[in-house]
C-alpha cells in the first residue's frame, strides 16, 4: 500500500462510480451502482434557511481527496486540521495565493452538499461529506518589509468529516486510493473526471481485451455536453497541442499505468476508448506468488485448512486504512517491494493482529529498542512468528 500523503485512502464507491462531474452543476446528479443509486445535490433532507447545494464536480472531488490526505484515522473524531498554504501544494502544487477564494468556496459546498444513497431493498440514507468548516486566521508571522503587504496565514482549524461518511473510512472492505499527485498534474477538468474512476475499470484488462466505452456514453457519466456529431465527440478528446487523451495516457495509477487508444465503433455511429492497465512486471508478480506461498505454507504447518486460507487471500484483498499507514510510518517500515505481503498478511491474520504487531513495531522505534535486523524485516520475521 502507498502512502497516504501521495495516495490518500477513499471511499470505493468514489472511485469506482463517476461521483464527480466534470464542470459545474446546476442541479442533482444521480449516478446507478450495481446494488445502490447516488443522488448527488439538488435537495435537503432537513429544512435549512441556505438553498440546496448543486451536484458536486471534479474540483470539489480533487478537494476532497486532498482532505483526504491529511486525515489520521486514529484520531477517530473526523477532525482534520492544515492551513491554506499545505492544502494548496497537495492540491495544486501551488502555495496557495489565487486559489484561496475558489477554496473556501469549494469546502463550503463540500459543507453544503447532500448525497442520498438509495438502496435496492428499499432503505436510503443521507449524509454531507464535510460537518463543518472553521477557519482561523494567523497574523502574520514576520514583520512585512517596507512597501509590500504581508499575506494572513489561513488555517482550517476544524474540517470535520460527516460522521457517516468518516464512517466510510473506517470499513476497509470498503475503501480504496486514488493517486492524488496524478490527479492534480492532470490539466483539462474533464481528463481529471475520467481519471478518478476509469482506472478502478480498466485494471482489470489488458492491451488484448480493454476496457472499451464509447464516448457519447463516457461524457454523459461524467455529467459532460455531448454533442450530436461523433466527429465533435471526437474533437474533444484529440483538439490541441496537448490533447486530453494524451493527457490520460501512460499515467500513474496505484497497480500501474493507465494506457489509452482511441478508434471508431465496429457500427461506425461513435468512437470508443479502450483503456488498460500495464501491470507489474514477471519479476513482480513471482515476488508476489513467493510471498503468498510462504504465508500459505506457515498457515498449513500451523494445522489450519486450505480452504480457509484460500477463502481470506480471495481477490480484492484489503487495503492498509490510512491509521495503519501511520503506524507503519512512525514504526521506519519500508513498504516499497513489501506491502503486497502487508495486505496479504493483513487478510490472513486479521485487522486486530495486524494492528498489535504494528503498534508494537511502532514502540519499538519510540522506547530506541535495539534491532539486529531491519525494522522492515523484523515485522515480516513477527508475522510469519504470529502464524506459528
Amino acid at each position: 500500500m502507498k502512502n497516504h500523503i501521495e495516495y490518500p485512502v477513499v471511499p470505493k464507491d468514489f472511485v469506482t462510480a463517476p461521483i464527480f462531474a466534470s464542470k459545474p452543476q446546476e442541479g442533482p446528479r444521480e449516478i446507478i451502482l450495481k446494488d445502490k443509486k447516488y443522488v448527488v445535490g439538488g435537495f435537503k433532507p432537513i429544512s435549512e434557511d441556505r438553498p440546496a447545494c448543486p451536484a458536486l464536480d471534479i474540483r470539489h472531488g480533487r478537494a476532497l481527496f486532498t482532505i483526504l490526505s491529511f486525515v489520521k484515522a486514529y484520531e477517530d473524531d473526523g477532525v482534520v486540521r492544515f492551513s491554506i498554504n499545505e492544502f494548496c501544494k497537495r492540491f495544486a502544487d501551488s502555495n496557495g495565493g489565487r486559489y484561496s477564494r475558489d477554496i473556501k468556496a469549494i469546502l463550503s459546498d463540500l459543507e453544503r452538499c447532500w448525497f442520498r444513497i438509495l438502496y435496492d431493498n428499499g432503505d436510503s440514507e443521507s449524509y454531507r461529506i464535510l460537518k463543518n468548516v472553521s477557519v482561523h486566521i494567523k497574523a502574520p508571522r514576520k514583520k512585512p518589509q517596507e512597501g509590500k503587504i504581508q499575506q494572513e496565514e489561513i488555517w482550517f482549524d476544524e474540517v470535520e468529516l460527516h460522521p457517516k461518511f468518516f464512517g466510510l473510512l473506517k470499513d476497509y472492505m470498503s475503501i480504496a486510493q486514488i493517486h492524488l499527485k496524478t490527479l492534480t498534474s492532470i490539466r483539462s477538468p474533464l481528463a481529471q473526471a475520467i481519471y478518478a474512476y476509469i482506472p478502478s475499470r480498466a485494471i482489470y484488462y489488458g492491451q488484448t481485451k480493454p476496457f472499451e466505452i464509447t464516448l457519447k456514453k463516457l461524457l454523459e457519466q461524467v455529467g459532460h455536453t455531448v454533442p450530436e456529431a461523433k466527429s465533435v465527440r471526437k474533437k474533444i478528446f484529440v483538439q490541441n497541442n496537448n490533447p486530453l487523451i494524451k493527457q490520460l495516457d501512460n499515467v500513474e495509477v496505484i497497480s500501474g499505468r493507465l494506457r489509452v487508444n482511441l478508434c471508431e465503433t465496429v457500427d461506425g455511429d461513435d468512437y470508443k476508448l479502450q483503456f488498460w492497465v500495464e501491470k507489474t512486471t514477471q519479476n513482480q508478480v513471482n515476488e508476489i506468488k513467493e510471498k503468498s506461498s510462504i504465508l500459505k505454507e506457515l498457515w498449513i504447518n500451523s494445522g489450519r485448512s486450505v480452504e480457509d486460507f484460500n477463502k481470506r487471500m480471495k481477490p480484492p484483498l484489503p487495503v492498509l486504512s490510512s491509521y495503519q499507514l501511520d503506524l507503519l510510518e512512525k514504526a521506519k517500515i519500508k513498504l516499497k517491494g513489501s506491502e503486497v505481503f502487508f495486505r496479504q498478511a493483513l487478510a490472513v491474520i486479521g485487522q486486530v493482529k495486524f494492528n498489535e504487531l504494528l503498534a508494537e513495531a511502532k514502540s519499538a522505534i519510540l522506547e530506541g529498542q535495539k534491532i539486529t535486523k531491519s525494522e522492515t524485516q523484523r515485522l515480516i520475521y513477527r508475522i510469519k512468528e504470529s502464524l506459528l
